[in-house]
């Protein structure tokens, strides 16, 4: 028996999960993020950052070099360049787009690469923690569609 006579029996003889292809990452879709701790409550509208976002995953493995010079070891300087890395890299790769941001003034400010940066390293440390956990999360960033239950997939 040939290898490719051994997949074609077992495409023949397995459940068809194709249904579970609408649960994928849209690596095109951004989500919003309401910064409800600022005043104003701004939103920043996001891309992920993580592997779904080519841009920002290749520049985290670049970096990541670092981590295998040190043989691992997690240490409070690589913390510490992890987070001036995302405040580089999300104002690139994940942050498309804002609403409400203010400046000093109180007038909007308008979205632009130079305006983001300075924002992101303008915000308390645990808000940019809130925003990069998010932006991490590949759940935020699949198609509103409902998860079936074991129940209603059962009567398809």
């Amino acid at each position: 028996m040939r290898v490719g006579d051994v997949s074609d029996i077992l495409a023949r003889v397995s459940e068809d999960f194709s249904h579970l292809r609408r649960h994928a990452v849209d690596v095109t879709r951004t989500a919003e993020f309401t910064l409800f701790q600022i005043d104003g409550a701004p939103v920043l509208i996001l891309a992920p950052a993580n592997q779904c976002n080519p841009g920002y995953y290749n520049a985290m493995l670049r970096r990541s070099r670092r981590i295998a010079q040190t043989g691992g070891r997690i240490t409070k300087e690589l913390v510490d360049q992890s987070r001036r890395d995302d405040l580089e890299l999300f104002p690139q790769h994940v942050v498309r787009g804002w609403r409400g941001v203010k400046n000093a003034a109180g007038a909007d400010a308008p979205f632009n690469r130079e305006n983001c940066a300075a924002f992101l390293r303008a915000l308390p440390e645990y808000v940019f923690d809130e925003i990069s956990r998010f932006a991490a999360v590949a759940a935020n960033f699949v198609d509103d569609a409902p998860i079936e239950s074991a129940d209603e997939v059962g009567k398809a």
